[in-house]
């Protein structure tokens, strides 16, 4: 496994404590995906990319009282949690494995795939959505959500105002996002069509930058630049941290923004 996956399952293996109460934006989206479900008798067969803590794995067994679900996750931690909490539900098969690496023409083909504010880790976004796509059933199903190139705007803003000041390289500090228009070109050459997107933006207030930036780690994320020396880090860290809390500052506290999209596609008949 690539370190940069080992990174992220250690940040989400770490945070299958603080995930489920923290991660606000992720049980919106959740919500919102789940009205998004094709309502359709004839799903039978479910495959979830990125179950986590079992967030959205709720959702799609209220939707599908009848169907077998395979929920496949990076982290054992989370996938243990997930265990944990839907234990009641045997239609449910947990499986810990990286979705880029997992040979999935050895699973029956799936009428649905889904996934809840995961995609954006994807390394390889056109294979992998290739790869999910020929193991659709005609006329299947994908649904996902995730994190558009607006979100944590005001971050992004702050550290290339700061690293400027500081005279530091200019250096990308979170996850390159991609756009709606992006996600529909890769789903479309993915193989997939009936291409919908929706937009949503939601905005957080938290006590401090520094609050904020601690809850970002409480869902397993990050925002850390390998690039620069520690001395450079704290020095650009704390200089962020003041920056932001004097011009994002209001009577509820400092804000941030996030950008969620929503994207649909179906599998045409072979």
């Amino acid at each position: 496994m690539h370190s940069r996956k080992e990174q992220i399952k250690k940040q989400f293996n770490h945070a299958k404590n603080t995930y489920d109460q923290h991660a606000i934006v992720q049980q919106a989206m959740a919500k919102q995906l789940s009205n998004l479900l094709p309502k359709d008798g004839k799903i039978k067969n479910i495959l979830e990319i990125g179950c986590g803590t079992g967030l959205f794995t709720k959702f799609l067994l209220q939707q599908y009282p009848n169907a077998s679900l395979l929920a496949v996750d990076l982290a054992e931690e989370m996938i243990n949690k997930a265990k944990q909490q839907l234990q009641s539900f045997s239609q449910v098969q947990f499986l810990t494995a990286d979705i880029e690496e997992l040979e999935i023409s050895a699973f029956p083909p799936f009428d649905l795939i889904v996934s809840n504010a995961v995609i954006q880790w994807l390394q390889s976004k056109q294979k992998t959505l290739q790869t999910l796509t020929a193991s659709l059933q005609p006329n299947g199903w994908f649904l996902a959500s995730t994190f558009g190139p607006k979100t944590f705007s005001e971050l992004q803003t702050t550290f290339q105002q700061v690293q400027q000041q500081l005279g530091l390289p200019a250096t990308r500090h979170l996850l390159p996002l991609c756009s709606a228009g992006e996600w529909k070109h890769l789903l479309r050459h993915a193989g997939l069509q009936r291409i919908r997107s929706k937009q949503a933006f939601h905005r957080l207030y938290y006590e401090n930058c520094f609050t904020f930036l601690k809850g970002i780690k409480k869902v397993g994320a990050s925002y850390q630049n390998d690039l620069l020396s520690l001395h450079q880090r704290r020095t650009l860290l704390k200089n962020v941290i003041h920056r932001y809390d004097q011009h994002y500052l209001t009577p509820k506290g400092v804000y941030t923004t996030y950008e969620v999209l929503y994207l649909i596609g179906q599998k045409g008949r072979s």
